[in-house]
């Protein structure tokens, strides 16, 4: 009778597609912001008036605050799903 053959551990891990990093691998941070409706309805106003997105709006708006304090202007979209 033959012997059963053992598996190859590091194939059996190495094979398939390959996992690409999630955007929380990228560095980024997610906020999550809670704000009254009528806030939120200007903000969307503002998405609509200067063709902007929420996120750049709020990271414009994140980089005025960090030179308000004498901070950096850091605030930045970060890596888009093609980069990762």
């Amino acid at each position: 009778m033959a012997k059963p053959q053992k598996a190859n551990i590091s194939s059996i891990f190495n094979s398939g597609p390959s996992i690409k990093p999630s955007r929380a691998d990228s560095g980024n941070k997610k906020i999550v912001l809670h704000m009254q409706a009528t806030a939120k309805q200007q903000l969307d106003h503002l998405v609509v008036d200067t063709g902007k997105t929420k996120k750049d709006i709020i990271i414009e708006a994140i980089n005025d605050l960090f030179i308000k304090y004498g901070k950096p202007p850091i605030a930045s979209k970060g890596a888009k799903k093609k980069d990762i």
